[in-house]
């Protein structure tokens, strides 16, 4: 289990995130929010990219800045934006993801089918990545953050630049997942967490404004009724 405990986050006199404390288990989690409202930090500090200026983050119960690497072999991440090495291709982009992660090389092979499928990538394993559209990279990203097998999958903004279809199928891949990972999905778009996600966190400003079950939710209201109320804004 992953939980943050009183986490805040600073830069210089700007407080981005306060006191955020959350118990995360099995099951996806959408995180909603306006931009700058601090999802991407509180992203970056559970992926171990940022410390958090006050509090601690635990997994299984144990600091992640005690764990240290075993941490991080439990985590999947996909930023915002990812870097790549144009003149590789899909496959190769993997497997050197695959070496990063510790992921034994008899698997390579399997493992690097396995995501490419999941991410309707199959046929580009041979593609240079430079030859890629924007939404064909953010595919390759969920590859990347899918290669270890990680016990918490952390996706900021992860359906920006997919088409219609590709969302869809990102969603029923999520499901598929679900089970057995904690999912950790950081979005402005409504429409991508509604129909999936467990559990909703609103965040504005760097606080939580509201935390709950999506079935409770939607028992009262619509998720979108609740994110106007918010922050105000339409809906994406």
């Amino acid at each position: 289990m992953l939980e943050l405990v009183n986490v805040c986050k600073s830069y210089k006199e700007k407080e981005v995130l306060h006191n955020f404390s959350m118990k995360f288990e099995k099951g996806i989690y959408g995180l909603l929010g306006p931009n700058g409202a601090g999802k991407s930090t509180m992203m970056n500090i559970i992926a171990d990219v940022l410390k958090p200026s006050k509090g601690d983050v635990l997994y299984d119960g144990v600091s992640i800045y005690k764990l240290k690497e075993k941490y991080r072999s439990h985590i999947g991440y996909l930023p915002q934006h990812v870097g790549y090495y144009d003149n590789f291709t899909a496959d190769m982009t993997l497997e050197y993801f695959a070496n990063l992660r510790g992921v034994p090389k008899k698997e390579y092979k399997e493992r690097i089918e396995n995501v490419l499928k999941a991410v309707n990538l199959s046929e580009n394993a041979k593609q240079k990545v430079k030859t890629f559209s924007g939404g064909m990279k953010q595919r390759l990203g969920i590859a990347v953050a899918l290669i270890a097998n990680p016990d918490v999958l952390i996706l900021d903004e992860p359906t920006v630049g997919l088409d219609p279809k590709e969302r869809i199928n990102f969603r029923e891949l999520l499901r598929g997942l679900a089970s057995e990972k904690t999912i950790i999905l950081s979005t402005h778009i409504v429409s991508d967490v509604e129909d999936i996600a467990d559990y909703l966190i609103f965040l504005k400003n760097g606080n939580i404004v509201l935390t709950d079950s999506t079935d409770n939710i939607l028992e009262k209201t619509s998720v979108e009724e609740q994110y106007m109320k918010f922050f105000g804004e339409d809906i994406v």
